[in-house]
């Protein structure tokens, strides 16, 4: 049964989570807002349900780039494995007498998974920084048509056109 600190560590970790959300939210609105078009809000009520498939499937990271999609699904099922224990771990909290996993196989086995996906997701992240930064593919660039913020369009393109350059 988690103390009286652990309780209220996590209920203020919640509480300040929230106040960040509640400030980034209205932001977010409004720069969506700026955009060409007015979005479709109805669409909030139709696309979770599709959503959560594809992000529970991975379906569609695996369309091309075999090795660079391999590397993104270990820290995509990283994430969601994370979600899940993070979960748990709040029920525990809030429940009383509620055993995540039992202590049984399972409730013991899952730390031991949880440090195997962290090593895969850590070779996994240090090889897509290599690729992004020491290799840098040209399937990386950033098209014109792209709208981005021009100084991000600027920085990210830099080295590009050096290369062109030379």
């Amino acid at each position: 049964m988690p103390s009286i600190s652990e309780r209220s560590t996590l209920l203020l970790g919640a509480l300040i989570t929230t106040g960040y959300a509640s400030y980034a939210l209205p932001r977010l609105m409004r720069i969506i807002q700026r955009g060409n078009s007015d979005p479709d809000w109805r669409c909030l009520l139709k696309r979770p349900p599709r959503v959560i498939i594809q992000t529970i499937s991975l379906r569609d990271i695996f369309k091309s780039r075999k090795c660079t999609s391999t590397l993104h699904a270990f820290v995509a099922c990283r994430f969601l494995f994370y979600v899940l224990i993070s979960r748990g771990d709040v029920f525990e909290v809030f429940i009383p007498n509620y055993e995540f996993l039992g202590y049984e196989t399972l409730g013991g086995v899952h730390p031991l998974g949880t440090e195997v996906v962290s090593v895969n997701v850590i070779a996994a992240m240090s090889l897509q920084l290599l690729r992004r930064f020491i290799f840098q593919p040209s399937s990386q660039n950033v098209c014109a048509d792209i709208g981005l913020y021009p100084k991000a369009y600027k920085g990210l393109n830099s080295q590009q056109k050096e290369e062109e350059n030379e």
